[in-house]
């Protein structure tokens, strides 16, 4: 469990830091505060968050471990879809379509393939290739 769905889509907990508002959640996240609110709550009950109205929320020890794990399997996904040259918005738009839907092995090898790309110099050669090729794999007309 590391994001809870609401109507509108979902809040991931790894935007709450020290001493959050739900308001500065919610302008964070861009929705209704009762839905902030709503979840907040959630994430109060299962111990992911100590939430007081009117206090702010503040993340438990075991909140900032999977907020940390959230923010990792989305940085990999984020930098593995650069690497693949696609515009920031892009990469940022499928990286949180997908994230939540793959398997905790599958990111496990995704963050050792990034690692791997950043270190050698397929990141070059695929740049190369890229430029020369359009979506279908055959060579552009220049």
């Amino acid at each position: 469990m590391n994001s809870l769905g609401l109507s509108s889509g979902s809040i991931n907990i790894s935007v709450i830091s020290f001493s959050n508002s739900t308001l500065d959640i919610a302008d964070e996240l861009m929705i209704k505060p009762p839905s902030v609110c709503e979840m907040v709550k959630k994430l109060d009950e299962r111990r992911l968050v100590n939430y007081e109205k009117y206090s702010g929320v503040i993340l438990t020890h075991k909140g900032e471990e999977i907020a940390k794990a959230v923010k990792e399997r989305h940085d990999a996904l984020i930098k593995l879809l650069k690497i693949m040259h696609l515009p920031d918005e892009i990469a940022e738009r499928d990286a949180c379509t997908i994230e939540h839907h793959l398997h905790p092995k599958t990111i496990v090898q995704i963050k050792k393939f990034v690692k791997f790309v950043e270190n050698s110099e397929w990141q070059e050669d695929f740049k190369i290739y890229n430029n020369a090729h359009d979506f279908e794999g055959t060579t552009s007309k220049n």
